[in-house]
């Protein structure tokens, strides 16, 4: 004989977030270096709470290296005694997180 039971989810917690990464080919139109262009990434992150902007000039990486950097401001985010330094490894991370996406774009 099978019971029918009754299976209830509840939602507890919902994450929003939101990601923009856009790649622009920057060109100088003055030669300085052995290269005259370069990429840079701006990445948009928004939340419900915050809006992240960020601009960087895209270095190459490796998804490791991203990820353990990402484990590293996981544990000061976790262990921080302080609001501002987990908030700002959590920022950090996202941009990391943006970082990883744009890899997939």
């Amino acid at each position: 004989m099978s019971e029918n039971k009754e299976v209830k989810e509840i939602l507890e917690e919902e994450i929003t977030v939101s990601f923009t990464i856009q790649t622009y080919k920057v060109v100088i139109e003055k030669k300085i270096g052995p290269s005259d262009e370069y990429e840079k990434l701006y990445i948009t992150i928004k939340t419900p709470d915050e809006e992240i902007k960020h601009e960087q000039v895209f270095t190459p990486f490796t998804v490791g290296t991203v990820l353990r950097e990402i484990k590293k401001l996981h544990e000061v985010y976790k262990f921080a005694g302080n609001e501002k330094l987990a908030q700002g490894a959590r920022e950090e991370i996202l941009k990391l997180i943006a970082q990883l996406l744009w890899t997939l774009g």
